[in-house]
C-alpha cells in the first residue's frame, strides 16, 4: 500500500499544452 500524497496542481491532458504547462509548473516549484 502506498502512503498518502497531497497534490497542489493537477494537469489534465498530455498534449503539447499540458506538457508545457507541467514543465512550467515544475520550474516554478509546484
Amino acid at each position: 500500500m502506498m502512503g498518502s500524497q497531497q497534490f497542489d496542481v493537477t494537469v489534465i491532458g498530455a498534449g503539447m499544452a499540458g506538457l508545457v504547462c507541467a514543465q512550467q509548473l515544475q520550474q516554478a516549484g509546484y
